[in-house]
């Protein structure tokens, strides 16, 4: 450490000049000519030209060349990106970290189970297409050479092969799809409690959809599955079992890869006839963990077959969100209950496989091994499992696990590229159900649509899924014409913000489950898109601006509720402003902090309340299934049941002690972007920004969550679909994932003023913003 400020500054800064030197070579201008480099395997070139943003344009002759293209641009701007995403997807970040990553290992090494069995039975097209993508990733990774963070951390430039690629598209799949997370906590937590604790009931209970679920009542289209009764609780120990706190180095890892958030997201689409246009519109700000750099990287490939133009994530070779000539689409988190646990039976039969983690760098590191069981339906929740308690194995199912089902799940993205109308898409999409994702979709003749993407699991009868049963593994899911789904919705606008999929009554339930995020951006969303289409035909900006709204349903619900109960005697400033806080979430609002740091509190101290340890407190009061707890107690007619003077006064007293006099909104609710060496000492100043104001909270339209803001929309989409489609989107920070390089942070200023950039696919409008070139050729 320096023992004087000022060298410590000086220190830093010429260590920040050296690592700005770790970045890939400066490409050549325009009037140079391109970058031309050869790779094995092409058969005819691919052009690649970056426009003004370092968005790279990829022109090739099939889906294989544009899939090396897209894959030597991910190597070129975000290789270190790429590299750790491997190393989490395949448990190995203590080889990358060190021994304080081994926690995290342990968790994530579930995701990388069967992983060679599945690459193996890719169909021949997948395979080909993932075999293309990491020859380009390689061939990037070589021509941008080490990473500022590759050289701290002492690691030389890797070569990637298909199973890492397709251990990360698991990772991003297990990541969105975490429902048997929320049942191993309801399943403890009810476990903690008498059988005749009224608050049982409240932790128990589904999320109510509050009337706007996705697919609304009397919609049902396709084959009825009978709704499942609730599982019997099954015998388990009274109490909780959790992961220690990380380090932050630990820590900042996580929060880099986005570990501890699953997805949220915003998406609606308006049909032609509802729009100023005539042409259908779609919307789509997807919510994940902020970090630099971006989660996302934009691309636009091009074949004779297709364009598609959109958002990538680095490590896969196809664009996941985005538009193409004929349609639109978005996407966003479904939560469907498509994760189960069994509980063994006697006759239970398991294979013990021995695990093996490196911890550090050195072929000659100290090892840490454990033994993993596996049963015929699926791997036993390892140890060291969030919520997993010794001698209590569960078996953990998911569809996502499946060889011959998943077989296409690369292919489909690039059938969805060519896709033309609403049933090819059906088509296409039935392939890529791995994420549990809903799509909302818009087309050039108007037509607007909705498509859940998941293993809908048809239950045996008596069996919901919500809590861990005894019984065999689901062998049958719902087809694509059985799963929920909508076209031209008569009200002609549709909404996907996380709400239930289905109402309650759907006979759908015991399939799809009655699972969902407590719906207030829905609500929100819905009640300003019929404020829209009541005044008349919005606007493309009309439809766009939504995505900044900053009001909270649910503070217009919970702040009446809460003031009632606050102390007022005791905490009256604290009292006084929850009173008056109107919903708004804007920078400048004095009565916003009261309201958010009550609300903090008193889902912890109910946490506390129902036996918890404290260790704990915070993943459980976070969690959706105490969540709900409380917003079925608000919206109750005795909310007192689990909001008791006791848990009000503590909760009070912590919110009062943590709040300023008359502190704004804005102030504390600040958005930083780091990377996983920001924790570093002297050079993490290197790898994180500076501060920056946000409007909205975790509840509103633009859903910035957290104190400061950990997650929110990494990316911000609008797309007419006129003929051609006129998409624009913007990132949260930038392309290339080189700190202090161009285009590292350069479209912030389009996301944070909500004013996505157009994204060009024609060629000449990509010919006039062509900033450099690149060839590579067979």
């Amino acid at each position: 450490m320096c023992r004087f400020p000022y060298h410590c500054v000086s220190l830093a800064v010429m260590l920040a000049g050296c690592l700005s030197r770790y970045a890939p070579p400066p490409l050549p201008s325009l009037a140079e000519g391109p970058l031309t480099l050869q790779s094995t395997g092409l058969s005819s070139p691919v052009e690649i030209r970056l426009d003004s943003r370092g968005v790279p344009h990829v022109f090739g002759a099939t889906e294989l060349e544009v899939a090396r293209g897209l894959g030597f641009m991910h190597g070129r701007d975000r290789l270190f990106q790429v590299l750790m995403l491997r190393h989490a997807a395949l448990g190995r970040l203590t080889e990358m970290f060190g021994e304080d990553l081994l926690p995290v290992d342990r968790r994530v090494r579930l995701v990388s189970w069967g992983v060679d069995q599945q690459l193996s039975a890719l169909a021949p097209r997948d395979r080909a297409i993932l075999d293309a993508y990491v020859a380009g990733l390689n061939l990037g990774a070589s021509h941008a050479g080490r990473s500022a963070e590759m050289a701290l951390l002492g690691l030389e430039v890797p070569t990637f092969e298909a199973r890492d690629c397709l251990a990360i598209l698991r990772l991003q799949a297990f990541q969105l799809a975490v429902n048997h997370q929320d049942e191993l906590i309801r399943f403890r937590l009810l476990a903690l409690l008498p059988a005749t604790d009224p608050r049982r009931a409240l932790l128990d209970l589904p999320v109510d959809p509050r009337g706007v679920s996705i697919v609304p009542s009397g919609s049902v289209a396709g084959g009825a599955v009978a709704s499942a009764t609730p599982a019997s609780l099954a015998r388990a120990p009274a109490q909780l079992s959790w992961s220690p706190p990380l380090s932050a180095q630990a820590q900042a890892v996580v929060d880099q890869l986005g570990l501890d958030h699953p997805g949220a997201s915003n998406s609606w689409a308006v049909d032609a006839r509802h729009t100023a246009s005539g042409h259908a519109v779609l919307c789509n700000d997807p919510h994940l963990s902020h970090g630099a750099p971006s989660v996302f990287y934009l691309a636009h490939l091009e074949t004779p077959d297709f364009t598609v133009a959109g958002a990538t994530f680095p490590g896969a070779p196809m664009v996941l969100i985005g538009f193409t000539r004929h349609l639109a689409w978005g996407m966003t988190t479904s939560y469907a209950d498509a994760q189960d646990l069994l509980v063994p039976g006697p006759d239970s039969r398991f294979e013990v496989v021995t695990q093996t983690y490196r911890l550090g760098k050195r072929a000659d590191a100290r090892v840490f091994t454990e033994q993993w069981q596996i049963a015929p339906e699926g791997p036993v929740l390892p140890p060291g499992y969030p919520g997993v308690l010794p001698g209590s194995p569960l078996i953990f199912t998911w569809g996502a696990n499946l060889l011959g089902p998943n077989a296409h799940l690369v292919s489909g993205f690039f059938d969805l590229a060519a896709a033309r109308d609403a049933a090819q898409v059906t088509t296409a999409v039935d392939q890529l159900r791995a994420a549990g994702q809903n799509m909302a979709l818009a087309f050039t003749d108007g037509t607007i649509a909705y498509r859940l993407l998941t293993y809908s699991p048809v239950r045996p009868e008596g069996v919901s899924g919500r809590l861990p049963h005894q019984g065999p593994a689901a062998s049958q899911w719902l087809s694509a014409t059985e799963r929920p789904g909508l076209t031209n919705p008569p009200r002609g606008f549709l909404v996907a913000a996380n709400q239930g999929v289905i109402a309650l009554d759907d006979p759908r339930a015991g399939s799809v489950g009655v699972v969902g995020e407590i719906p207030n951006r829905a609500r929100r969303i819905t009640e300003r898109l019929q404020g829209l289409l009541a005044a008349g035909k919005p606007t493309v900006e009309q439809l766009l601006a939504v995505q900044q709204d900053t009001v909270s349903v649910e503070a217009r619900d919970y702040a009446p509720v809460l003031a009632r109960l606050c102390p007022a005697e005791r905490f009256a400033a604290l009292c006084d402003g929850v009173r008056r806080f109107d919903g708004d979430f804007n920078v400048d609002s004095t009565t916003a902090l009261p309201y958010a740091l009550l609300l903090q509190a008193v889902r912890q101290e109910v946490a506390r309340s129902l036996g918890v340890p404290e260790a704990l407190v915070k993943p459980v009061a976070g969690s959706l299934v105490g969540r709900n707890a409380i917003d079925t107690a608000v919206h109750s007619e005795r909310p007192q049941v689990l909001l008791t003077p006791e848990v009000m006064a503590r909760a009070a007293d912590t919110a009062a002690s943590a709040l300023g006099d008359g502190e704004r909104w804005g102030a504390r609710h600040t958005l930083q972007f780091k990377g996983a060496l920001a924790t570093a000492p002297l050079v993490g100043g290197f790898f994180k920004t500076d501060r920056f104001e946000q409007a909205g909270g975790e509840t509103t339209v633009r859903a910035e969550g957290g104190l400061p803001i950990e997650h929110g929309a990494a990316l911000r989409m609008v797309v007419e679909l006129a003929d051609p489609p006129v998409g624009r989107i913007s990132i949260d920070t930038g392309q290339s994932g080189h700190p202090r390089q161009p285009h590292s942070f350069d479209q912030f200023p389009q996301w944070n003023q909500g004013q996505p950039a157009l994204l060009p696919t024609a060629r000449a409008d990509v010919e006039a913003d062509t900033r450099a070139r690149i060839v590579l050729t067979p």
